[in-house]
């Protein structure tokens, strides 16, 4: 026999409590600081990026009612992001350091000779020109694990990237700037006309 009582929908699950942004930055702040000086150089650059990336989580979280489900991963990768786009948009009136060359990598021995010195020189300057010119991911990682010596798993930390990926976007990252500096090479060995 059926049952004529309306059927009722159980009744919503009650919202998830609100993320406290108060205490994601008491514990993450001093992190995300440490993340953005290394990535500019500069510590109050760093904190006008820290701040701007909690703003636009307060954001994310207010305005687009977003379900952001590791917000400390979406923090860094903003981070991450915010200081790449300063970088960009600052790269043309940044000086260059005439010292910059000499921290590029070990000098030739000495007993090289001259001519040997100068092109290991010019090489190590064209690839930094090569590594200058990769998308900003791709530099981050090459930094990350050449400069930093990271393994893959402190580098997926450090990303936000699933530590599944690093190994594949690296191997594609160092055959891009292997092409760029196969192409700049031999562009410039070329005579001029």
């Amino acid at each position: 026999m059926a049952d004529d009582a309306p059927q009722l929908n159980p009744p919503p699950a009650p919202p998830a409590p609100a993320l406290s942004l108060e205490a994601l930055f008491l514990a993450e702040e001093s992190r995300l600081l440490r993340f953005a000086t290394h990535l500019t150089g500069d510590f109050a650059l760093a904190q006008d990026l820290v701040q701007d990336a909690f703003l636009r989580l307060h954001r994310q979280l207010h305005q687009h009612h977003d379900t952001i489900t590791q917000p400390r991963a979406w923090l860094f990768r903003t981070l991450r992001n915010l200081a790449h786009n300063h970088r960009r948009k600052h790269a043309r009136v940044t000086p260059l350091d005439p010292t910059a060359h000499e921290q590029l990598a070990d000098p030739a021995p000495q007993s090289t000779p001259p001519g040997d010195r100068l092109a290991h020189h010019e090489s190590l300057l064209l690839m930094r020109l090569c590594l200058d010119d990769l998308p900003p991911r791709d530099r981050e990682l090459i930094h990350l694990k050449f400069d930093h010596e990271l393994t893959y798993d402190e580098i997926a930390r450090r990303t936000g990237l699933g530590i599944g990926n690093i190994g594949y976007l690296l191997h594609h990252a160092l055959k891009r700037l292997t092409a760029a500096f196969h192409r700049a090479s031999s562009s410039t060995d070329q005579p001029a006309p």
